[in-house]
Parts: C-alpha cells; sequence; structure tokens
C-alpha cells in the first residue's frame, strides 16, 4: 500500500487489512515522502504483519508500486489504497479463487463506491474479454487486484514510471497479453472517489493525457502507423473526448471495422472476442449520439458490427430505453 499525504483516512484503510479474515500475509506499507500526518499513523500500528518503508522523497505511485514487488515475499500480491476500505473477507475470498483456479493469474472485484452516489459497480468477467475490452477502457478497479507474483516477475512486468497517473490501465493493458485476469463479481472494497488525499485518483491534472497514451501504445501493437486522425476517433467514440468537428456513426463505424481487419493480420487479440468488445463500444456510441430511439436502433443492427447472437435482444432493449 503506497501512502502519499493520506492522513485523513489512513487509519481505516490500514484497519481494514489488520482485521481481514485471512491473517497469514505482511502488510508493505510504503510512505512515499509524506509531509502530513501519514507517517505517525502508520507507527501508531503495532502489529507484526506490517513493515514499514519509507522513501527519503516522493518518488510517486508507479517507482513505490515497483519498489514494493521487488521487496515482497509472498506468493500474491493485493493491491491497496491508502483512502479505501477492503471488505473483511476480501484477502480470504481472492486468495481462495487464485488457489481453485490455477489458471488464472489476476483477479479483481467489484467496487461500492463511499462517498457521492454510494453506487456499486462491478467489471467483466471474462478472461478472453478482457484483452480487447482494454482498448477502450480499464476495466479492472485498481486497488480490487490480487496477483501471483511469480508470474510478474517471470514476465518482468512493472509499472511504467512515465506514467504519473493511469500506470494501472498502461500495465494491464500490456499484462493482458500474457496473462488470464478476471473479475470477481463479488464487491470486496469500498472505494473513496477523490480528495486532496486521494493524489492519484483520475479528477483534475494530466489524468486524460496518460490515458489516451496508454491507448495509443495498445492500438499501435494493432497499428504501427496509426495517424492522429484515427486516434481522435478512438478517443472521441470511447468518451475520452468530445468531437471538434462533430464526428460522425459512420467515422467510428469504419474505424472500429479498421481495428478488427488489423487484428486479422496480427493476431493478438481472439477474433471472436475482439468483435464482442467493438460490438459492445459501438452499441455504446450509438445509443450516447443518437437521440432518435428507433434511428439509433436501425443504425446498429445494420452495420457488420452487430453480433447476431444471443446478446443482441438485451441489446436491442438497452437501445429502446436509453
Amino acid at each position: 500500500m503506497p501512502v502519499y499525504n493520506a492522513e485523513k483516512y489512513l487509519r481505516e484503510a490500514i484497519e481494514s487489512i489488520l482485521q481481514q479474515t485471512f491473517t497469514d500475509f505482511e502488510f508493505l506499507i510504503i510512505d512515499d515522502g509524506s509531509t502530513d500526518a501519514s507517517a505517525a499513523i502508520i507507527k501508531l500500528f503495532s502489529d507484526p504483519r506490517i513493515v514499514y518503508l519509507k522513501n527519503e522523497f516522493n518518488l510517486g505511485l508507479a517507482a513505490s508500486l515497483n519498489k514494493g514487488l521487488e521487496l515482497a515475499r509472498g506468493e500474491f500480491i493485493a493491491r491497496m489504497d491508502a483512502d479505501d476500505i477492503s471488505l473483511p473477507n476480501r484477502l480470504a475470498t481472492q486468495y481462495a479463487f487464485l488457489q481453485n483456479h490455477p489458471e488464472i493469474d489476476l483477479c479483481g472485484s467489484g467496487i461500492k463506491y463511499i462517498d457521492a452516489h454510494a453506487a456499486v459497480k462491478k467489471n467483466i468477467s471474462d478472461p478472453l474479454l478482457i484483452p480487447p475490452t482494454l482498448l477502450f477502457s480499464n476495466c479492472l478497479f485498481h486497488p480490487t487486484v490480487f496477483f501471483r507474483l511469480a508470474k510478474f516477475k517471470e514476465l518482468n512486468l512493472r509499472y511504467d514510471a512515465n506514467y504519473k497517473k493511469c500506470q494501472d490501465y498502461e500495465l494491464w493493458s500490456r499484462a493482458a497479453l500474457s496473462l488470464k485476469m478476471t473479475n470477481l463479481k463479488k464487491v470486496l472494497l469500498l472505494y473513496r472517489t477523490g480528495g486532496e488525499e486521494k493524489e492519484y485518483s483520475p479528477q483534475g491534472g494530466h489524468w486524460r493525457n496518460f490515458f489516451q497514451a496508454a491507448e495509443k501504445k495498445s492500438i499501435q501493437r494493432l497499428l504501427p502507423s496509426v495517424t492522429d486522425e484515427d486516434l481522435k476517433i478512438h478517443f472521441w467514440l470511447n468518451g475520452v473526448i468530445p468531437a471538434e468537428n462533430k464526428l460522425s456513426l459512420k467515422d467510428a463505424e469504419s474505424w472500429l471495422l479498421k481495428l478488427q481487419s488489423a487484428n486479422q493480420n496480427k493476431k493478438i487479440y481472439q477474433e471472436k472476442y475482439l468483435r464482442k468488445a467493438l460490438s459492445d463500444q459501438w452499441l455504446i456510441i450509438c445509443r450516447r449520439e443518437e437521440k432518435n430511439k428507433l434511428k439509433a436502433l436501425k443504425i446498429f443492427i445494420s452495420s457488420p458490427l452487430c453480433l447476431k447472437d444471443l446478446s443482441l435482444p438485451a441489446k436491442l432493449i438497452y437501445l429502446l430505453l436509453k
């Protein structure tokens, strides 16, 4: 657990780990040069499972996380943020899952937001659908991940310290090409969305730039010669940026089909699952851009991106109920 000026919620975060029903772990807490009372709060805890490390100066989140990966001695790594709360059965649940599913290398979980609307959010769980979905969005909640350390070391998977934000998204996009990942549908973590104490949250700063940089790297694996115009369409259709000049659904459709064609040559993603990810993105953009429900339905279903599978009725209802 990296810590940077997290005094407001740090005690709750630490207690949520120490009170886990699964008790056999070491708790690495890395103070990344905090200037508030974070260090004093950490030192209030005398639990022998805590391994406290303090960086001489602020290294940044990615470097601190890599330091933790190097120093950890356990078989598994569980990520934690200094202002969230892990539910008591979190570690036990994820440990049991990976023990019972040796083919899976990493699992995340659902979350419930502590502040704002207190909503529950869960991500996709199909290990074959996660890699192509990462072309468009981060479908793993960073503070929920639980993974096999040996696999990360074997493949030399580390956070890219050049990414001041979205380090996790960039890492998962690379790791998903070699590892099998999933998300448990259970809510195992209470997630705090922001505030000054959460320096690494996506609010403000240069989050968007780093997000786009991570997506660009993924796209370049498929299309090394991707153009700025291509990227503008990609970032528009997944909602990262508004369209400066009105882009059309035809632009979006052409771009998604271009990704599909590129993958037929590169074979980076299993074709069936890339088509599913592209179809899901096509559904989202048709629903978002067309105010006329029947017109959106017609545009969506007439495209080669529309999969005529068992999920089609639900997608059509989704379009009509917007």
